[in-house]
């Protein structure tokens, strides 16, 4: 049985992003993935999502213009019937 497939996500912008950990997702081709990237500062806050069904191995890059420094990035992963992976990110 095929196990999935591995990709990474990163995030970049008009600032340069600090990864404060590498994310990896196992999927499975038949399921939906959800990238959902938000950014917050004080009251702030900037969702962007995206939705599609992997075919083969994928890499996938998001992109964010980020204007403000100090914020967080927070990307959470999910796939339907697992568990979401949240990674966060840190402009400076």
């Amino acid at each position: 049985m095929d196990r999935g497939r591995i990709f990474n996500v990163s995030v970049e912008g008009l600032s340069r992003l600090h990864r404060s950990a590498d994310t990896a997702l196992r999927l499975r081709n038949s399921f939906t993935v959800t990238i959902e990237g938000q950014l917050s500062f004080g009251n702030l806050s900037i969702k962007s999502m995206y939705h599609f069904k992997p075919i083969s191995v994928l890499e996938l890059e998001g992109h964010m213009d980020v204007l403000l420094t100090g914020l967080t990035v927070g990307i959470e992963i999910s796939v339907k019937h697992e568990v979401p992976v949240l990674t966060q990110f840190k402009v400076t």
